[in-house]
């Protein structure tokens, strides 16, 4: 009556006379304003929520950078100093600090894991692995844990499971690191078990299901449905004896349902716990077998071929007369880090020249000859990625190689996008760098226990 628009819900049907002919037409008309502005409400609720996880996921991300360029220097002087002649109480103390930011960076990533999974940024791979050996490697890993505690530790895969499937083995590994390391953290005495099985198989898919057992203290009960959700603990107290930040058990079930799998828990108080999932893996090419490609994606850890170790004896030789295995530029803005580098580099037996930015490194490369630059990515003045560019511009056969503390799959790729020739995220293992220089200057390859990809 006033004139003012709104929006209706109409219910209509026709009125019929006696021979079925349609006369007339009889409705409800609703006002629904309020329910529409309730839907309205939701809606921004919705794309309020989507904004904060997407804030969230670049506030971890960009902690991540953070927290990482310090324990890079601290990781890298523990590796350095641990080198050196110390007496068994320093070693002691060195390694315990050591451990203490290993424990503190496998923290970061878990919280970067959850970060990507919620961002989407997780892509699986889809390579041919040996189910067996990845069960016996964890299995084997672990026993570490589970020794000094007197722990039976063992297990058992089926041996009607294909030697050789496809699908992504190093998440799958995750996992199952993540499940036995708990049942070995939560089991005082007795036993952790890991059974591996086929629970169905047809043309296109194999379907395994693996179960870790304990004889651990088991949960209370109802409390297994919250226990997959983020920063969840079953024991809550500010006393709890056994630690931990809830988020292992929370990447597990979005990694196993990523690979479309599923995930559960059976326990009983003081009984201990059965942690079950199941995975679904694709065929091996029929083409290849299964020893053969064991050989060629697990190489001997001291293992080195004939050529390189031909090159590594005349690398030797050339170090016992004074002699560098390579000159390498560090374009790096922290001070620690650069030292952390230069100090790991002459290590190595390399010759290490260090400057502070971009502009720096593409004016010393235009000096001085380079066998092979560490780039880091956020600089001032010039960043890497700028840089890379200029100096691929004039002298595009020169390797660069990026360390930088951003850990995304976005980061890697985009470092590859600029020009880069590798990566490397930091903190930085004297081991990962000894093999990234062996795989781009391969005339200087070190000795030692090193795997060549």
């Amino acid at each position: 009556k006033n004139g003012r628009e709104f929006p209706i819900s109409l219910d209509s049907s026709a009125v019929r006379d006696e021979n079925g002919r349609k006369f007339a037409l009889v409705g409800i008309a609703r006002d629904i304003t309020e329910r529409k502005r309730h839907e309205e409400e939701l809606i921004q609720a919705r794309e309020g929520a989507d904004a904060a996880n997407r804030a969230k996921s670049r506030f971890l991300a960009n902690m991540s950078h953070e927290i990482r360029t310090p324990m890079n220097g601290v990781l890298g002087m523990l590796q350095l100093l641990l080198e050196t002649d110390l007496t068994a109480e320093q070693q002691e103390y060195a390694d315990v600090a050591k451990n203490s930011g290993w424990t503190l960076l496998a923290l970061i990533d878990d919280i970067l894991d959850l970060s990507k999974i919620e961002a989407h940024k997780i892509t699986l791979e889809n390579l041919e692995f040996n189910p067996r050996q990845t069960v016996e490697d964890v299995v084997g890993l672990l026993h570490v844990q589970a020794d000094p505690k007197g722990l039976a530790l063992r297990s058992h895969v089926a041996a009607e499971i294909p030697p050789l499937l496809r699908g992504d083995e190093r998440r799958l590994r995750q996992v199952l690191t993540n499940l036995v390391g708990n049942a070995i953290k939560f089991t005082a005495q007795g036993e952790v078990a890991v059974y591996a099985s086929l629970e169905s198989q047809d043309g296109t898919k194999s379907t395994l299901k693996f179960a870790i057992t304990d004889t651990g203290i088991g949960l209370p009960p109802g409390q297994e449905t919250q226990l997959f959700s983020p920063f969840v603990q079953a024991d809550v107290s500010t006393t709890r004896k056994y630690g931990g930040s809830g988020l292992g058990l929370a990447i597990c079930k979005q990694l196993v349902e990523l690979m479309g799998g599923t995930i559960g828990i059976e326990s009983r108080q003081d009984q201990g716990s059965t942690f079950w999932f199941t995975v679904p893996l694709d065929p091996a090419a029929p083409a290849e077998r299964p020893d053969q490609k064991k050989d060629e994606r697990k190489p001997a850890p001291d293992a080195i071929s004939r050529p390189i170790a031909a090159k590594a004896r005349s690398s030797v030789r050339a170090l016992a007369t004074g002699e560098s295995k390579g000159h390498i530029l560090v374009a790096e803005d922290n001070a620690t880090n650069r030292l952390v580098a230069v100090a790991q580099l002459r290590k190595l037996g390399y010759r290490a020249t260090a400057v502070n930015n971009g502009a720096e490194a593409l004016e010393a490369v235009q000096q001085t000859h380079y066998d092979l630059v560490l780039m880091d990515c956020q600089m001032p003045l010039m960043d890497g990625f700028e840089a890379s560019r200029r100096i691929r511009a004039i002298q595009p056969n020169l390797t660069i190689i990026a360390v930088t503390a951003d850990a995304m799959p976005d980061d890697q790729d985009r470092c590859l996008r600029e020009g880069m020739n590798g990566y490397l995220a930091k903190p930085v293992a004297i081991h990962q760098l000894r093999e990234v220089l062996a795989k781009w200057l391969p005339a200087s390859v070190p000795t030692g226990n090193l795997v060549v990809q």
